[in-house]
């Protein structure tokens, strides 16, 4: 069984990794101020949504993230559901457009201890728990907005 440790676990590889467990999976790049490629973030296409997964060594996890964007909430209301999903190891995050319309950010970030290594099955199941988590999260969404308001 192979094992990769944080530092082993680029964007590169884990688009690698989720390709080769059957999801769509692609490397996203930005130009750095050289015109160079810097890799940002594995996107996971799953279910008509779009999974960011990125290893963070200076932190010691790896982390999951999906965005909602353009969510007409005003903003106190959003902390308030925001603080109920928080208890929960998927949290939501509040957050405002440049243009100023509202979104959520559902944020895992899985903890590996310095001098440990994961599994490419414990990743992709890591992944599996964290996407039935947040689409339960988004499932209830309007069940929690109406008992917080």
């Amino acid at each position: 069984m192979i094992e990769f440790t944080l530092a082993q676990l680029s964007n590169e590889n884990l688009t690698l990794l989720f390709n080769n467990a059957f999801y769509e999976a692609e490397e996203l790049k930005s130009k750095k101020d050289g015109g160079e490629d810097e890799s940002i973030v594995t996107m996971v296409h799953l279910n008509d949504w779009n999974h960011l997964v990125y290893a963070d060594e200076s932190n010691h996890c790896l982390a999951f993230e999906t965005r909602i964007y353009g969510i007409d909430t005003e903003m106190d209301l959003m902390l308030k559901i925001c603080n109920f999903f928080d208890r929960f190891p998927v949290h939501a995050n509040a957050f405002k457009d440049d243009d100023g319309s509202s979104g959520v950010c559902f944020i895992y970030k899985h903890i590996v201890p310095e001098g440990t290594s994961l599994s490419a099955r414990s990743v992709i199941g890591v992944f599996r728990s964290f996407v039935q988590m947040f689409e339960s999260h988004y499932a209830h969404w309007h069940q929690v907005k109406e008992a917080v308001a």
